[in-house]
């Protein structure tokens, strides 16, 4: 008993016992997809070119009022304007329809006030923008296009307050672009990801809806760096709601209502299973999440990452994290405090995986009437883990509480656990289990080398 205590107390070398302070979420972890562009910059108001519809015909006007373009070409009479140097600001006014994909010229901003609809012909992108480049307000219609809203390999965009769908692939889509503001955007009924971002780096999804895509996901970042996807609107998308796929660094996902889909609410994974790709700095934050079939949120392949202060209700799994097969991704540090889980099928799910988990921080999280069928928490046997951290938590339901086998330096602290359908606390094949100053309704089962039992408090202890 006295090694033991020495042990716990980090004295001894066999247990490297963490100090407090590395215990608080997001330690030693810096996000800085916040730091992100909100304009791109000013419109001269005195130099506008206006397109505008009078019966049947499409004028279109320099800033100056000289006439650009004149005629039943609504294409033309748009892509004119844009096409024409004597400009910095374009207003549209009105409803067209055109046959061919429009080009927004750098160093040009738009506004429209009506639609533009393609319903014949072929074309890769409704819009394609420039560099230094803003779109605001409209609707864009793309029956026969890939998307709305194209860009590639620019930079400094803004797209805001404007409705993008039935596109055959995308609503908005961004490729190797930096400096990209999405702002209070509406994208639809589109076959795969409502918006898409590639290989880029400071993009801002905020606010806005996306929902009702036939086969995929309403927001969708591969690859991504220094960006953030905050106060947005998710529902009832074909796959996730917000989904980070291959190597996404320092993003921040927070204040989103997230529900009604298929799989993920928040989804995170490599692109391939048993490729190793690592997602860091992931801040998950303050999200709202409901009713979707597979897990609240999954951030599988990711370390170095906080999720805090989140809500999931009736979903699979409330939390779930791990690597993806066998990729030898060495998945470490990652902090959960202050989230919500309630009436979901289990609490905490790993990865079925040999490579190691370990340093997996787990605090002030209330898991609510979960069901029966599953423990709140497991780590299976075959699935290593060290150095996972249960504390200050109220484990409600679950077949077990919490069900350990086969793992070592696992430290449960402070914790009330209620409702168990079998013991409350089950370790067995595991080294240095700690069960200390726990509120425990249910039997304690430790079969285990070098742990200790001390300090609990409740029923059948």
């Amino acid at each position: 008993m006295i090694m033991a205590l020495l042990l716990l107390a980090g004295i001894g070398s066999a247990v490297n016992y963490l100090p407090a302070s590395t215990m608080e979420p997001g330690a030693n972890i810096t996000f800085d997809g916040g730091n992100l562009i909100n304009a791109i910059h000013d419109w001269p108001v005195a130099s506008s070119s206006v397109v505008y519809r009078l019966g049947t015909s499409v004028c279109a006007k320099s800033s100056n009022g000289t006439s650009i373009y004149t005629g039943e070409d609504d294409a033309a009479g748009i892509q004119a304007a844009f096409n024409h140097s004597d400009h910095t600001k374009i207003t549209i006014i009105g409803d067209y329809d055109v046959d061919v994909g429009l080009v927004v010229a750098d160093n040009t901003a738009v506004e429209l006030y009506g639609s533009i609809t393609k319903t014949n012909g072929d074309a890769f992108s409704l819009i394609t923008m420039g560099n230094d480049t803003e779109w605001h307000g409209g609707e864009l219609t793309g029956y026969s296009t890939l998307y709305s809203i194209y860009a590639e390999s620019k930079s400094n965009i803004l797209i805001e307050d404007v409705t993008c769908h039935n596109n055959s692939l995308h609503g908005i889509y961004i490729s190797n672009c930096t400096a990209v503001t999405i702002s209070e955007c509406v994208s639809h009924t589109n076959t795969k990801a409502n918006v898409c971002i590639y290989n880029s780096t400071r993009v801002k999804v905020s606010g806005g809806k996306y929902y009702d895509n036939i086969d995929d996901y309403g927001i969708y970042f591969e690859d991504v760096t220094y960006s953030s996807i905050v106060g947005t609107v998710c529902y009832n998308n074909g796959r996730d709601g917000i989904q980070l796929k291959g190597a996404c660094t320092d993003i921040i996902i927070a204040g989103n209502e997230i529900y009604d889909h298929p799989v993920d609410g928040i989804g995170c994974h490599a692109r391939y299973a048993n490729v190793p790709q690592m997602s860091e700095r992931l801040l998950v934050s303050n999200n709202n999440i409901n009713n979707c079939s597979a897990n609240g949120i999954e951030t599988v392949d990711a370390s170095n990452s906080s999720i805090t202060g989140n809500t999931i209700s009736n979903c699979g799994v409330g939390l779930k994290f791990g690597p993806w097969g066998n990729s030898q991704n060495a998945v470490t540090n990652l902090h959960y405090t202050g989230n919500t889980i309630i009436n979901c099928g289990a609490g905490v799910g790993v990865t079925a995986s040999t490579s190691l988990m370990s340093n997996i921080f787990f605090d002030d999280t209330k898991f609510i009437n979960i069901s029966t069928s599953k423990p709140i928490f497991t780590f299976p046997l075959g699935v290593p883990a060290t150095y996972i951290y249960i504390t200050n938590c109220y484990l409600g339901g679950g077949s077990y509480g919490i069900y350990i086998s086969g793992d070592s330096y696992i430290y449960i602290k402070g914790n009330t656990i209620t409702g168990s359908a079998n013991d409350a606390i089950y370790t067995t094949n595991s080294d240095y289990i700690y069960t200390l100053y726990n509120n425990v309704y249910g039997n304690i089962t430790s079969n285990g080398a070098h742990s200790v039992t001390q300090d609990n408090v409740g029923v059948d202890i």
